[in-house]
């Protein structure tokens, strides 16, 4: 089979959806959005532009994929993170083993713990874990970042729409302090009181890590709690 049939099915196929005015697919969005790979700056705002023609037919996809799990993964590698501590040694051992089998999204987070330990064995396990994900293939992690930050940025030029909303508030919750800023933006762009509270909360976060990027978004969002 020629090396190229799948990618012109996978084409034709957007091109018939486009035309039937049909959702993409999840496969039909990383298609289109592989210019979010690129570092250059330009080639990823033109991937933006490329597919605003088409936000109609990409939403509910890209929706799907910046809601994600980010708030309820987060907890969980933070109860993880914990649970190196535990004076119980099976619960710390289980713990090791999750984080190296989930945790290559939360690498940031682990190695903020190995430098700041609650107890010394907690520090000692970090490293550990941190060893066994850096072993892990990084090609599937680092494209599914890049992707995830393209899609975010490309929300701040969609309408805006409950649904949207509801999968940057979701954002917000991201591991990625590219990402979660995106979020901070589009929110400040689309936003009322509701996501006004969200922000206030994120001000906060990580000692205060977002500060200026919130109160930025604030000061564009409409409603009075973003005013007050």
């Amino acid at each position: 089979m020629d090396p190229k049939t799948p990618l012109r099915l996978l084409l034709l196929t957007s091109l018939l959806a486009a035309a039937a005015g049909q959702d993409w697919t999840d496969d039909q969005l990383i298609e289109h959005g592989k210019g979010f790979q690129t570092e250059l700056l330009a080639a990823r705002l033109q991937t933006i532009g490329e597919l605003l023609p088409d936000r109609a037919a990409l939403f509910s996809a890209l929706v799907a994929r910046v809601h994600g799990d980010h708030r309820e993964y987060l907890l969980k590698v933070d109860r993880l993170l914990d649970e190196l501590a535990d004076e119980r040694w099976q619960t710390r051992e289980a713990a090791e083993r999750t984080l190296i089998e989930i945790g290559s999204r939360a690498r940031t987070l682990i190695e903020q713990r190995r430098q700041q330990p609650r107890v010394l064995e907690q520090g000692f396990r970090c490293a550990r874990i941190l060893e066994a994900l850096n072993q892990k293939s990084p090609d599937q992690e680092a494209r599914e970042l890049k992707l995830m930050r393209g899609l975010v940025a490309t929300a701040l030029y969609l309408d805006p729409d409950p649904r949207l909303l509801r999968a940057l508030r979701s954002a917000l919750g991201h591991t990625d302090a590219s990402v979660v800023e995106a979020a901070i933006r589009a929110l400040g762009k689309h936003g009322g009181d509701t996501e006004a509270e969200a922000i206030e909360q994120q001000m906060a976060w990580k000692g205060g890590a977002y500060r200026l990027p919130c109160a930025a978004a604030l000061g564009r969002m409409r409603g009075d709690k973003a005013i007050a």
